[in-house]
C-alpha cells in the first residue's frame, strides 16, 4: 500500500558513513594548515638568514673599525712626532689625520647602518613569532569549529539512521499486514 511505497523510497536514499564525512573535512583543513605552515617556515628561515648575515657583517665592520682606529691613532702620533720641526711636514700630517678621520667617520656610518639592519631583522623576527602565535590561535579555533561541526554531523547521521530503522520496521509491519490481509482474502475467496 502507500506505507510500503514510502518506506521503500526512504530505504533507497544514500547515507554517507561518518568516517567519509570526517575524512573530507579533515583533508581540506590539513591542506590549508600545511600551506600556511610552509609559508611561515619559509619567512622565518629568510629572517633568520638575514639576521645571521647582518650579525657577521656587523662583527666584521666592528673589528675593522677598531683595527683602523688603532692604526690611525698610532700613525697619527708617529707622524706628529716626526713632523713637528717643519711646517710643511706638519701640513702633511694634518692632511693624513683629516683623511684618517674622514675614513673613520665613513666606517661609523657603515657601522650605524649595520646596526639599523640588525634592529630591523630583530623586529621582523619578533613579528614572525607574533604571526606564528596568531596562526596557532587561529588553527585552534578552526579545530574547535571542526570538532563542533563533526559532532553535529554525527548527531544528524544518527538521527537519519534512527529514522531509517523506524521506516524499515514500519515497512516490515505493513508487509506483514498486507500478507495477512492477502491470506484472509484468499481464504474468504476459497470458501
Amino acid at each position: 500500500g502507500v506505507v510500503y511505497a514510502a518506506a521503500a523510497a526512504a530505504a533507497q536514499r544514500p547515507v554517507l558513513p561518518p568516517a567519509t564525512i570526517a575524512s573530507h573535512a579533515e583533508s581540506a583543513m590539513d591542506r590549508a594548515l600545511e600551506e600556511e605552515n610552509q609559508w611561515l617556515r619559509s619567512a622565518l628561515k629568510m629572517a633568520e638568514d638575514t639576521i645571521a648575515r647582518d650579525r657577521e657583517e656587523l662583527a666584521r665592520l666592528r673589528d675593522l673599525f677598531f683595527r683602523l682606529r688603532t692604526d690611525s691613532d698610532d700613525r697619527a702620533r708617529a707622524i706628529h712626532e716626526q713632523t713637528r720641526p717643519r711646517d710643511e711636514e706638519r701640513r702633511e700630517v694634518e692632511y693624513a689625520l683629516l683623511s684618517a678621520e674622514e675614513f673613520k667617520r665613513s666606517l661609523e656610518v657603515r657601522l650605524a647602518e649595520a646596526q639599523r639592519r640588525m634592529e630591523w631583522s630583530r623586529s621582523t623576527e619578533m613579528q614572525i613569532h607574533d604571526n606564528e602565535r596568531q596562526r596557532r590561535s587561529y588553527v585552534g579555533d578552526l579545530k574547535r569549529r571542526f570538532d563542533d561541526e563533526l559532532r553535529m554531523m554525527e548527531s544528524e547521521l544518527r538521527r537519519l539512521q534512527d529514522e531509517m530503522r523506524d521506516e524499515s520496521v514500519a515497512r516490515r509491519e505493513a508487509e506483514a499486514r498486507e500478507a495477512t490481509l492477502t491470506a484472509d482474502f484468499q481464504r474468504l475467496m476459497s470458501q
